[in-house]
């Protein structure tokens, strides 16, 4: 094989890569390093699989704030209580937290 085609089945198989890594939202540098397979079929086979990991990768790491906007009420056992009238009576005034 002479150098013309060995350039040009380089360029045809990068080609391949770009399009199909643009397809599934694969950047260049994950293309350049993680598209390694020679045929089109194992190139979207691997593809598929980075961009379906990338999507769970990404949705693990959202920031989430499960009782975001919620009013969570004060717990008080009759100890707490009974040390929360203490307080009131002792320095005469009414309980704020009440």
């Amino acid at each position: 094989m002479n150098d013309m085609e060995q350039a040009l089945t380089a360029v045809t198989a990068r080609a391949l890569r770009s399009d199909i890594a643009a397809r599934h939202g694969i950047s260049a540098e994950d293309r350049d390093l993680l598209l390694t397979g020679s045929d089109e079929a194992t190139l979207t086979a691997q593809a598929e699989r980075l961009a379906a990991w990338d999507t769970a990768s990404r949705l693990s790491r959202a920031n989430v704030a499960r009782r975001e906007g919620q009013v969570v009420g004060i717990r008080r056992t009759g100890e707490q209580e009974e040390m929360r009238e203490f307080a009131s009576q002792l320095f005469d005034t009414d309980d704020p937290f009440a």
